[in-house]
């Protein structure tokens, strides 16, 4: 929608679109002052700076967010832009005003800041539930390692030793995945430092081997 304002912020004209977008018509509007028409629904005060500003200060003004009320429309917000026409020699100079409903864009980006706010929230949530259950299941795995390692001390035949060790091995683990979930936490919360240390790729291997020996 488009209309054509005079230096007294009176209609001169308007497009067709904006005819039909607000169900008015040109002896409705034209000759009248903006802020006027209909129940006072153009008489706002951004507006009124829009305009107000535009004709001594410059020829152009963007991007004027205004939120408007209409009878056939409801709450709808517009984007507003206006450019100053200059005077000939049959007329004052004039301003043209751009009129863009923007609604559906605000609604669609309030929508996406609810969303990306509940899944960080989401995110915090888990982090905070990873964080809190290791460290309860890390409290039961201390007893068990320190039982085993008392175990270790014993006398015990070949087979119960290797059960023995089978388990202290799978208590390391577990132990070690509790802290690979403390540092995915840590990685949510920007803490995590790395860092490097060397490793027996052969052992590594034969542990795992060990741990699935009895199942397999």
């Amino acid at each position: 929608p488009l209309m054509v304002l005079d230096n007294e912020l009176r209609i001169k004209t308007a497009n067709p679109a904006f005819y039909q977008k607000f169900q008015v018509g040109p002896n409705e509007t034209e000759g009248k002052k903006l802020f006027n028409l209909g129940a006072g629904q153009w008489d706002k005060p951004a507006l009124r700076q829009l305009l107000f500003d535009i004709l001594p200060h410059s020829t152009r003004m963007d991007n004027y967010h205004v939120e408007f009320d209409f009878p056939h429309l409801g709450p709808r917000a517009m984007m507003l832009s206006a450019r100053k026409m200059p005077a000939t020699s049959s007329s004052y100079e004039s301003i043209l005003l751009n009129i863009e409903d923007v609604t559906e864009q605000h609604q669609l980006e309030e929508y996406l800041r609810r969303a990306k706010q509940q899944a960080e929230e989401a995110s915090r949530l888990k982090s905070e539930f990873l964080a809190n259950i290791s460290h309860e299941i890390r409290t039961p795995m201390t007893v068990i390692l320190s039982s085993l390692q008392i175990l270790a001390q014993t006398e015990l035949d070949d087979q119960q030793a290797q059960c023995r060790d089978m388990a202290l091995k799978s208590a390391d683990s577990l132990l070690d995945l509790l802290d690979d979930l403390l540092d995915f936490s840590k990685i949510k919360a920007d803490k995590v430092k790395i860092h490097s240390e060397p490793f027996d790729l052969r052992e590594n291997i034969e542990d795992t081997v060990n741990i699935l020996k009895p199942e397999a």
